[in-house]
């Protein structure tokens, strides 16, 4: 193993090298390739080409182990001034290919932005793909397709612009990587940004169609009086265009919900929190929350919204007690 660790530092310094090892575990061939790289004074690129053949183990098992594998990995490094570790990004891993010999086919092309914080790449045949680099040490790749072309650095949006498109893409799934990289989303956000512009983001990152769990509600409770006011008053704006779920669940905590204005508003959000069925427990309290305020507002009508809700199929149990005695339909909960 020594002499395998040796042969790969070697290729980082050197370039291409491949190079083999005969050990416990049969002949390994390794290599790693720079495929291209880029400088700037704001950052410097790199794609490395990662290849690797043998045995992974130098013992055998009755299930695995007992014949060679193939692993390919082509990865972005970049380093900015000021940080030593580069930020990396495995954009392509493929294992347990039949080849046997490295990928001499393999192109790279690479365009640094002037700030040092947008990367685009573009692998042989492949479309451009745009990547930003972040204060917090990572990367973050955009959708794919956000660039049509070689990039023109004028119009290509910053991180900050583009982040509605990467919370969509890491927020319609529930995986550790995705709420990882939600984490380290909004940590980039705290770090980097004046309370103002942070306001700005967060309203509207509040009005999207995808799940941030607790990333929301941290990133808000750490806003002061004043941040918390403007918070409040965008996300209202935003509710008269868009009364989605999402953002009625989120702006709830931001309401004056005695402001008469607001009436026919909070009278039909309970309806909307509830519409969809795999979403009502993540919108319960929320939904009871409008209840409660519409109940103040018209009790009558507040009763009427919850019965209908029970009709619907909502647990009668999960509803403000006050508002669904009456309802026939509550006695067979």
């Amino acid at each position: 193993m020594l002499a395998t660790r040796v042969l790969i530092a070697s290729v980082l310094v050197t370039g291409t090298l491949i190079g083999s090892c005969q050990c416990s575990r049969g002949p390994v061939t390794e290599t790693e390739t720079v495929l291209v790289e880029a400088r700037s004074e704001a950052a410097t690129a790199t794609i490395v080409y990662d290849y690797f053949h043998g045995r992974r183990k130098a013992y055998d098992s009755p299930v695995w182990n007992k014949d060679p594998t193939t692993q390919e990995t082509v990865t972005l490094f970049v380093t900015t001034p000021g940080s030593d570790t580069p930020k990396r990004l495995k954009m392509r891993e493929q294992s347990n290919k039949s080849d046997d010999a490295p990928n001499a086919a393999l192109e790279a092309k690479l365009a640094l932005g002037p700030d040092g914080k947008r990367v685009a790449y573009k692998l042989s045949d492949g479309g451009w793909e745009l990547v930003f680099v972040t204060s917090s040490h990572y990367l973050f790749q955009a959708e794919s397709g956000a660039l049509e072309g070689a990039p023109d650095w004028a119009v290509v949006p910053t991180f900050e612009q583009a982040l509605p498109s990467l919370l969509r893409a890491h927020g319609e799934a529930n995986g550790i990587y995705e709420e990882v990289n939600r984490g380290r989303i909004f940590g980039h956000l705290a770090q980097t940004l004046e309370e103002p512009a942070y306001v700005e983001v967060l309203a509207q990152l509040g009005a999207l169609r995808v799940p941030l769990y607790g990333r929301w509600s941290r990133a808000t409770n750490s806003l002061s009086p004043a941040g918390t006011a403007a918070l409040g008053r965008k996300l209202r704006a935003a509710l008269e265009a868009d009364p989605s779920l999402y953002l009625l669940r989120r702006a709830l905590p931001f309401l004056d919900l005695d402001d008469p204005d607001l009436a026919e508003l909070i009278h039909t959000a309970p309806a909307v929190l509830s519409n969809e069925q795999e979403h009502r427990l993540w919108t319960r309290d929320a939904r009871n929350g409008y209840l409660e305020a519409s109940a103040k507002l018209d009790p009558e009508r507040a009763r009427a919204t919850a019965c209908a809700l029970i009709k619907q199929g909502v647990e009668a149990s999960t509803l403000p007690e006050a508002l669904r005695t009456d309802c026939d339909s509550a006695q067979t909960d």
